[in-house]
């Protein structure tokens, strides 16, 4: 396996999915699992072995990626195993730079949906009633937040509260919550479902307007892109 993501990220990947305050969102998350119990205490080992992996020689990475993708094989199938790596790549995370295009598409329909300032742009749209309807629905965090917050009412176990130290997270500071990312890979299946529900309906002109405005509105927000936003198609066929 070529793996595309830095160390950092599959090591921010594997402690979230790890934890127990993490445990009842993994759908939420884009994942389901045959077995979430028996992935939990498997990665548990692993993120152990590879600690004592590194202690053993700080030198040398351990290639956690490579072995997080081949215990989901291991343990239930190699195609569990791809639809596994591809959530990975294509759908966890944690800040905008991890899945710029579609975080970068995702903040346009926000913006146009829920922002009254830039409401009306959509208004030229003639699928504004589909759009927004299926956008609001399927975008709406607050299900999501009233789960978190429930969750936050109960203790840390131990095995969390060391994943907290060693990531330096902390669910009281707003600037250190790892549900931050829980909300943040929720947005990104959301829109993913969304364009793989919604866009195959709009025609020619209205896909052809959404970009060049989503482009425009970006730029205005002076939001880092690694390239020109990607058409409604191309984000279609990555779905594939």
């Amino acid at each position: 396996m070529t793996d595309p993501l830095p160390a950092s990220q599959w090591g921010m990947m594997a402690c979230l999915l790890s934890m127990d305050a993490v445990r009842p969102l993994h759908k939420e998350m884009g994942l389901e699992w045959p077995d979430r119990d028996a992935f939990i205490l498997a990665l548990r080992q692993l993120i152990l072995e590879n600690r004592l992996e590194y202690q053993a020689d700080p030198t040398h990475s351990p290639p956690l990626g490579k072995k997080l993708v081949r215990l989901v094989a291991d343990l239930f199938s190699e195609r569990q195993s791809q639809v596994f790596l591809n959530w990975a790549q294509n759908v966890f995370k944690q800040v905008h730079a991890d899945q710029p295009d579609w975080s970068g598409w995702h903040l346009a329909f926000f913006r146009w949906v829920f922002g009254q300032k830039n409401n009306d742009l959509l208004a030229i749209s003639r699928s504004r009633g589909l759009i927004e309807s299926r956008f609001r629905e399927l975008a709406d965090t607050a299900p999501l937040e009233e789960k978190i917050q429930a969750i936050k009412t109960e203790p840390l176990s131990d095995w969390d509260l060391e994943m907290c130290t060693m990531h330096g997270f902390d669910p009281s500071n707003d600037s250190a919550d790892f549900f931050d990312a829980i909300i943040a890979t929720f947005e990104i299946c959301a829109t993913q479902l969304f364009f793989g529900e919604v866009l195959p309906k709009l025609d020619e002109r209205d896909r052809r307007w959404l970009h060049s405005e989503g482009q425009r509105l970006l730029s205005n927000m002076k939001v880092w892109m690694p390239g020109p936003l990607p058409t409604l198609d191309e984000m279609v066929r990555r779905l594939s």
